[in-house]
């Protein structure tokens, strides 16, 4: 059954009939109702209408209901549900910091348990990254999508298993009969924003998240459906990422002029006069390299440090989902959901320098189907089928043809080289790594 509000009617010759009103329904939830009804005429009927919220009784699962108006009332930095999920008793998470780019997905630790031993569940299909067991972003579906999320912390049934953390139950938004529908935006400008304490000045941040949703009928009491999208558009300045200092070469350096340091001719082993190297025995492929990919220095720091460069980090999201409810009669009852997400991240200084940016795209397919029928009072069937397939790749800024600085491609061979490096040291200079060779054998 869907989570909701229920009616129930129980009614017996000679008895009256018994109905109650607002019997909810919680997501992963079983509701026992304990009925009893009094001798009378058919047509006297009992109503109740208000009572004391119904225990769980059937089973000593521990776990907290996060219903779709809470949802949407929480002030959530990126409007993401999984920021919420510490709200619930035995769940510790980090707070996500709105000066921060991307989606503030992020993982929590239960009752101990390591971060990566959740299990999160969309319409009870699995929906985790398979790496780590991470809320997966990055395709996380919008708020906008939820009807209603249960965190369940413990005790729960075999039904789940797989991780001993928690278990998050995420149930999606259907059809009604009535036609419903919203448009929306929301919105974070850099005007309306404090200076973040540690920062000298306000950086860019900006933030557009816009979409709409429609829900209806297809045929009236038997099929439904329900479908959204949502964008979002983000500009962050304030992050450590959207900023670096480096150590490049001084501009007598790039002359080859090193001052007190003393460099020394690799033919005759004396020093250089005067330190420095003659521009004539400056490889010409490390010149251009250095023209093209250092910059010069910009930046006065008092200490090595003299470079600086800032520039926000852009982080762009697409993300719809479609969902048709259909009922067979009172006992039989399918839907099926689909939901594509479109991720990328755009980080200006990927490999540490200028010109060597980086984007980070992922891409999020998930669906599933469930049907459901009820045999009998005590025998119901739940067939469910489920995909999720998540896309991720980098694409570098930097393009350039390496023959156009003078580098020549070696010819690919299948055969092992003879030669082998017995000693390697990773060199961090200019943020890029290199491989210092000790010893060649060949």
């Amino acid at each position: 059954m869907r989570a909701g509000q229920y009616r129930i009617t129980v009614e017996a010759p000679g008895f009256q009939k018994l109905v109650r009103e607002n019997v909810v329904v919680n997501t992963t939830e079983r509701v026992r109702i304990d009925s009893t009804l009094t001798v009378g005429q058919v047509t006297e009927t009992v109503s109740v209408t208000a009572e004391t919220p119904l225990l769980q009784s059937e089973k000593s699962t521990v776990g907290q209901v996060v219903e779709h108006r809470t949802i949407q009332s929480i002030p959530l930095a990126t409007r993401n549900f999984t920021q919420i999920l510490g709200t619930s008793a035995g769940v510790i998470g980090a707070v996500f910091d709105a000066d921060n780019p991307g989606t503030g997905s992020g993982s929590v630790s239960v009752n101990g348990a390591r971060r990566g031993s959740n299990n999160l569940l969309v319409d009870g299909a699995p929906t985790t990254a398979p790496l780590n067991n991470a809320p997966d972003g990055d395709g996380t579906p919008s708020i906008e999508f939820l009807r209603e999320f249960k965190v369940l912390t413990s005790l729960y049934s075999a039904e789940y298993g797989r991780n001993l953390g928690s278990v998050t139950n995420v149930t999606t938004r259907s059809g009604s009969n009535n036609l419903h529908g919203s448009l929306y935006e929301f919105l974070r400008n850099t005007a309306f924003i404090a200076r973040p304490f540690f920062n000298p000045r306000r950086g860019q941040n900006n933030q557009n998240q816009f979409g709409a949703n429609v829900s209806g009928k297809i045929l009236r009491d038997r099929t439904f459906f329900f479908g959204g999208w949502e964008s979002s558009r983000q500009l962050n300045a304030n992050s450590g990422a959207a900023a670096i200092q480096r150590v490049v070469p001084s501009l007598t350096q790039r002359a080859g002029n090193f001052g007190a340091k003393c460099i020394n001719d690799p033919s005759t082993g004396q020093p250089f006069p005067a330190n420095t190297i003659p521009t004539s025995r400056i490889n010409g492929i490390s010149r251009s390299i250095q023209d093209q990919f250092i910059p010069q220095p910009n930046f006065v720091s008092g200490g090595a440090v003299n470079f600086f460069a800032a520039q926000p980090i852009a982080t762009n999201i697409d993300q719809c989902t479609v969902r048709i409810d259909h009922w067979f009669n009172d006992k039989s009852q399918i839907f099926g959901r689909w939901f594509e997400s479109y991720q990328k991240d755009v980080s200006p200084f990927g490999a540490g320098l200028p010109g060597f940016g980086q984007s980070a795209n992922r891409e999020k397919h998930s669906g599933s189907a469930t049907y459901n029928h009820i045999f009998s009072g005590a025998h119901v069937l739940e067939a469910r089928f489920g995909v999720d397939y998540t896309d991720q790749f980098i694409a570098f800024q930097n393009n350039v043809d390496p023959a156009s600085v003078g580098l020549r491609l070696l010819a690919v061979t299948l055969k092992q080289p003879a030669g082998a490096i017995e000693d390697y040291q990773m060199v961090a200079t200019l943020g890029a790594p290199g491989v210092k060779t000790a010893a060649f054998r060949s």
